[in-house]
């Protein structure tokens, strides 16, 4: 007996001691995040992302299934900065993601790729995907990066020098001294009158919502205005089939979103809430039927594109940004 305890407690000794040799540099741990209400949305099927502070803290993007309410963490980074509140905006092409997060004094990018790691935080005012791996990142002094992701590795490299990039559902577009054109080329430049500020350009890129005293449609010859009188329009996106546009406007300090058909008629959506001074840009989900917006009230707002329904369901994100994920 006594010989059968010396050899368990050697085996036992050794068993513990390569189990404490393979344990590498402790990882944070990665909890479910707290369930939202279920928002059960007719014709959808799908998720938004945006960014949260989990409890470590961390800058945590996640995932918000509409319909079911389940919130989950795409990645997780160290926070760069301690200040709040932050400006947020949020960028996707597919199920990539990308957050540009600012202080107000500085501004950096971090982003996650399927099947990559998340990869932050790199120097950046804006952020555009051309493709589930290809990042493009604009600092302010107007230098773009390009960053590619693989499974092993993240690799970047000089591009271009840009005014802004876009993200649009079919890719990145860069406003150049050119005018506005997919970033890779194969389509021709829309010209960008002077003293005009762009919002968001088209799919194919042959048309951009602007803005020059008042929202209007350019396609490159002909201005058209949004019919509506006395709101300042604060930004933009196109749907998917880049036959409509949603408007984030202000008015008497009041956000409403509007929704634009190519002749300029407007649908007002009042979402009776308080302009924190961050850019609250509609996301549209796959099909068009609902956009999608947090405003800084900390609730997450439902608006049926082509009806009057409005739902609104509580959230912890921070800043104004949100995308829409394709999953």
């Amino acid at each position: 007996m006594l010989a059968f305890s010396i050899v368990a407690l050697v085996f036992v000794s050794g068993f513990l001691l390569g189990r404490f040799a393979g344990i590498g540099p402790s990882e944070p741990t990665v909890h479910a995040l707290a369930p939202a209400q279920r928002l059960q949305l007719e014709y959808i099927d799908g998720s938004v992302a945006y960014v949260l502070w989990s409890s470590e803290p961390l800058a945590t993007i996640a995932q918000h299934d509409i319909y079911s309410g389940d919130v989950e963490p795409i990645a997780r980074f160290s926070p760069w900065a301690s200040s709040v509140p932050m400006k947020t905006q949020l960028v996707s092409f597919g199920r990539s993601v990308a957050l540009v997060a600012s202080d107000g004094t500085s501004s950096y990018v971090a982003f996650a790729t399927p099947g990559a790691p998340a990869y932050g935080w790199v120097p950046g005012v804006e952020a555009a995907w051309t493709s589930e791996h290809e990042l493009y990142v604009r600092q302010s002094d107007g230098k773009v990066t390009k960053w590619s992701t693989t499974a092993d590795t993240t690799a970047k490299g000089p591009s271009l020098n840009a005014k802004r990039i876009f993200q649009t559902p079919a890719g990145a577009v860069a406003q150049t001294s050119r005018g506005l054109e997919p970033v890779g080329g194969g389509a021709k430049s829309l010209p960008v009158p002077s003293g005009i500020s762009v919002l968001a350009v088209s799919p194919d890129g042959a048309r951009a919502v602007v803005d020059r005293g008042g929202p209007a449609l350019w396609d490159g010859r002909t201005f058209t205005p949004v019919h509506i009188d006395g709101y300042q329009v604060l930004a933009a996106s196109f749907e998917r089939s880049g036959e409509r546009a949603a408007l984030t406007l202000r008015r008497d300090g009041v956000l409403s979103i509007a929704v634009v058909d190519g002749e300029g008629n407007a649908a007002l959506k009042p979402l009776n809430v308080a302009d924190r001074d961050c850019t609250a840009t509609p996301a549209w989900d796959a099909g068009g039927h609902w956009l999608y917006v947090t405003p800084g009230d900390g609730l997450m707002y439902a608006i049926e594109s082509a009806g009057g329904q409005i739902k609104r369901v509580q959230t912890k994100s921070v800043g104004c940004g949100l995308a829409w994920l394709a999953i």
